[in-house]
């Protein structure tokens, strides 16, 4: 028996009924072929030939399975069809067709029945055919036949491999989901209120940008200063107006500018940034179940739910953004949508006045390239996106002419050239390589970092993998194009700049946490139980890290108050996630959210709090606010501006050179005066009268940043809080007064002064007065910021000295 090497046998797939016969000839190979093509539900006549994941192949009548007609073919050919001879009949059009020669006598023809179905028994469920596309079948005859596997798919019919693929049976955590799935977006307010309601008033308010932007709301509020902001008393140009605008709007739910009110703001820009993705995802063709994972991918992801604990307005800032890209998304839908269009240029507007430029970088970068991706460029010269930009530069432009008209131009000066340009080109602060975002991004990701351990990458390497992505130029595959464009672009956008800081990246967590959903949901339950068991084994690291720190390398110097119940919750998350292991994706974010809500109500009721000696100047500045009240004058050198102002209740006189120093102290014999430790032992002219009264660790545990509070007084018997002589103050960030009333500022030596508490907003001294400080004409000019911006401050770490501010006198320039 002979066999061509270039013809597929029996073995590899089957061939079509009538592939040998379209070619026209005669030969004996197509009608075995045909003769020994098995049937649904028929069992092989030569088991191991052929192959079990092979599809229904219609025959030249175009019936399949036991629908086709029985064909009754003479004796000599029915002898002539067995394996053997049909393996050795040559193929090929024109060959000569080798046929057995016929037996001496030939016998009657025999009558062929049709094989009987086996009896269904009562009890056994009735097996399914898959149905499969021309697509599958193909992907099916290729799968190697051998190994344990091949083994069984012979054993137990096609229907094997179906089954081992298939998802297994809902539980009651699947079925939970489902019923979450019924109201998406109260389900996700629901879970936000949880996880933020309990903490909005645990904590004072931490260095640097929280005091900071609360001493600006002050300046909103109190002293109308809505268009242009002020930090300190002076123009603050780093940040435009319209968090403070949305504080403004929850200010009446709250009664008073406390630590509250700006913890409030932050719950509800997180609130409306889970919502934006949500609604982006339903925008992009997903289902409700696919849109509500995406949501609780970011209440799960560790960075997005520290954000909505700390005010910033980054969440407001991505949620304008994602808005604009739904708006967008839904304009190119269609040749002409004036409606989604226009709002959708307009959100990015909004989005430039909540933080930045990159408001409407993200957006317009994005649209471009996913014309250019669909070929269909000439939509952008469409009527109404040119409305719709036009309506986005006039609302920049809007504020512009305000803030122009508000205060001198040398402030648009430092916004146009400080803090757009120099920090997107050559920044002085937070400068990172080109590379950075890929191992933060890994990082702000936490947890589902780990998902990239389970993807199939394999799939890359195949051809089908590139005709799917080149697929999504077509309408309906067009949400996908839209998520990774943006995702990839925006990616590159933020790794060209300058500056660099991982809280930039929030705008594109909302189309990652999509794709992160889309591929949760169709996970296999192999991969999903792998990946559960990989959070488990992070939260069993997170237990083990807190009592490491604890007891053996505590960077804080502090005590981590409810230290053991974040561990002890940490390692009850671990063994609850690897003894379930849950193996449906739906079931498992339901866990994972109670799981991670859990672990985050002790971390932000006892935790925080716990840290706020060292991360607030909460203790150093209502101490300094007592001697403020006994009628010293207060000034800081080379800190933060802002960092005293909103404890203190007033404005701070600040500097960066010693001459302007030395000025205030010999123009205020009276002064209480703040700075970090090396610069207190570098003062050229220290008086030699000046005593320190405070000390506390901010931020960063080294003592050469300690920061101390030292005073001059006139004269002995000005009153002045208790203890404060040096050395009484707690060196490890605690409130070292010596007096935990004092600390809060309660109280002074003879009572004749006494302060109220620090948070009420009611009795803020003087927050419009320069007399604290050096008088301006011009504060706000370029050189005297020294800053740029892509939408951030300029906050420089704990080891470097802080840039020239906008609130340093002229003289200082």
């Amino acid at each position: 028996m002979t066999d061509k090497p270039d013809r597929p046998t029996s073995q590899d797939w089957p061939l079509p009924n009538d592939a040998a016969g379209a070619a026209g000839g005669d030969s004996a190979a197509p009608a075995a072929e045909r003769q020994h093509a098995v049937r649904p539900g028929q069992e092989p006549a030569h088991p191991g030939e052929c192959c079990p994941c092979a599809p229904d192949v219609p025959d030249a009548t175009g019936a399949t399975g036991a629908d086709a007609p029985q064909i009754d073919m003479p004796e000599g050919q029915l002898q002539a069809s067995s394996p053997e001879a049909a393996i050795s009949a040559p193929a090929g059009d024109g060959a000569e067709t080798h046929r057995p020669e016929p037996k001496p006598e030939p016998k009657p023809e025999p009558t062929r029945e049709p094989k009987k179905e086996p009896e269904q028994k009562a009890d056994q469920e009735p097996v399914q055919e898959p149905v499969l596309t021309p697509a599958s079948a193909r992907n099916k005859r290729k799968r190697p036949m051998g190994g344990w596997f091949s083994n069984k798919a012979r054993q137990h019919g096609p229907s094997s491999s179906v089954q081992e693929t298939a998802p297994p049976a809902k539980n009651l955590l699947d079925h939970g989901f489902d019923a979450l799935a019924f109201l998406p977006l109260l389900t996700l307010a629901a879970i936000v209120a949880v996880q933020t309601w309990f903490t909005l008033d645990t904590r004072a308010l931490w260095f640097s940008d929280e005091i900071r932007y609360a001493n600006v709301y002050e300046h909103v509020v109190s002293a109308g200063k809505w268009i242009v902001l002020y930090l300190n008393g002076v123009p603050y140009p780093d940040k435009p107006p319209v968090y403070f605008w949305l504080l403004a709007a929850l200010h009446p739910l709250v009664g008073e500018a406390s630590p509250k009110l700006f913890m409030l703001g932050a719950a509800v820009s997180g609130l409306l940034f889970v919502w934006a993705t949500y609604l982006l995802a339903r925008v992009t063709g997903e289902d409700k179940k696919t849109s509500l994972a995406a949501g609780l991918v970011l209440l799960t992801t560790f960075f997005t739910v520290g954000m909505m604990h700390y005010s910033r307005m980054d969440l407001l800032f991505a949620t304008f953004i994602t808005l604009s890209h739904l708006c967008l998304l839904k304009g190119w839908q269609k040749e002409s949508a004036f409606g989604w269009i226009v709002a959708g240029f307009a959100l990015a507007g909004i989005a430039t006045l909540t933080k930045g430029p990159l408001g409407l970088a993200f957006p317009i970068l994005s649209t471009v390239l996913f014309t250019l991706w669909r070929l269909r460029f000439k939509r952008l010269m469409g009527w109404d996106v040119a409305i719709g930009f036009g309506v986005m530069v006039s609302v920049c432009l809007a504020w512009v002419a305000a803030a122009y008209f508000t205060e001198d131009p040398d402030y648009l000066r430092n916004i146009f050239q400080q803090q757009i340009v120099k920090r997107a080109t050559d920044t002085w602060h937070h400068g990172q390589p080109w590379w950075f975002y890929f191992g933060a991004f890994a990082g702000i990701m936490t947890p589902w970092t780990f998902l990239l351990i389970t993807v199939p990458w394999e799939r890359l390497f195949g051809l089908q993998f590139y005709k799917n992505l080149w697929a999504t130029r077509q309408p309906e595959r067009m949400g996908t194009a839209y998520l990774w464009i943006t995702l990839l672009s925006g990616f590159a956008l933020l790794s060209a700049v300058s500056i660099k800081l991982p809280v930039y990246l929030m705008p594109l967590l909302p189309p990652m946490a999509i794709l992160i959903a889309r591929g949760l949901i169709r996970l296999t339950p192999g991969r999903c139980r792998l990946m559960f068991r990989l959070f488990a084994l992070l939260f069993a690291g997170i237990a083990g890290g807190l009592i490491y720190v604890q007891f053996f390398n505590n960077p804080f110097h502090a005590d981590i108050g409810g230290w053991q119940y974040l561990a002890a919750i940490a390692a009850l998350c671990a063994a609850i996630l690897w003894m379930v292991a849950p193996r449906r994706a739906e079931g498992g974010l339901v866990l994972l959210t109670a799981l991670v809500t859990a672990f985050i109500l002790p971390l932000g009721i006892i935790t925080a709090p716990s840290l706020d000696g060292i991360m607030s100047p909460k203790a150093q500045a209502v101490v300094m606010r007592s001697y403020i009240q006994n009628g010293f004058a207060p000034a800081s050198y080379r800190i933060y501006s802002g960092t005293y102002t909103y404890y203190a209740k007033t404005n701070i006189f600040e500097t960066n050179e010693w001459a302007e120093l030395d000025d205030f102290v010999a123009t205020h014999p009276d002064a209480v005066i703040a700075m970090r430790k090396k610069h207190w032992e570098e003062w050229p002219a220290k008086p030699g009268d000046m005593e320190i009264v405070h000390r506390q660790m901010l931020v960063d545990p080294k003592p050469d940043n300690e920061y101390l509070l030292a005073v001059r007084r006139s004269t002995p018997e000005l009153a002045a809080p208790p203890d404060s002589a040096e050395g009484t103050g707690n060196t490890g960030g605690a409130e070292g007064t010596g007096n935990a009333d004092n600390a809060e500022g309660t109280g002074n030596t003879d009572g004749t002064a006494s302060t109220d508490n620090t948070d009420n907003t009611d009795n803020m001294v003087n927050m419009d007065s320069t007399d604290s400080r050096a008088s301006t004409d011009n504060a706000t000019s370029a050189e005297s910021t020294g800053k740029a911006d892509m939408g951030d401050a300029a906050e420089p770490t704990a080891t470097q000295d802080a840039p020239m501010t906008e609130t340093t006198p002229p003289a200082a320039e």
